[in-house]
């Protein structure tokens, strides 16, 4: 009985997903774009370009801290350096976080 029971809930929750897909996938204005340049990977240098689609106003950025397959925070935040973030050509001013060193607000 409790298999079938189970089994039930897998669907609805399937179904449930399966429509809520569409319907949020309409509210995306468009895709993110990556750009990796990894020329010089041989001293573990790479230059990446983020286009992400944003409306005007204040903007929190978190770069992070957990990632796939570690079992601690270990996000290298440590080895980002350059960065710049533009909109329409114009370069942006942008803080990090008093406490959060891994929040970026622009």
């Amino acid at each position: 009985m409790q298999a079938i029971a189970t089994r039930l809930m897998r669907a609805f929750f399937t179904a449930f997903a399966l429509a809520a897909v569409p319907a949020f996938a309409a509210q995306l204005p468009r895709a993110i774009e990556l750009e990796v340049d990894a020329r010089d990977i041989e001293r573990r240098i790479q230059h990446v370009k983020l286009r992400l689609p944003v409306t005007a106003g204040p903007l929190t950025l978190v770069y992070p801290r957990w990632i796939p397959g570690h079992h601690a925070p270990t996000g290298p935040i440590n080895q980002i350096g350059g960065l710049q973030m533009r909109t329409g050509g114009k370069t942006l001013r942008w803080r990090r976080d008093a406490l959060d060193m891994h929040a970026f607000h622009l």
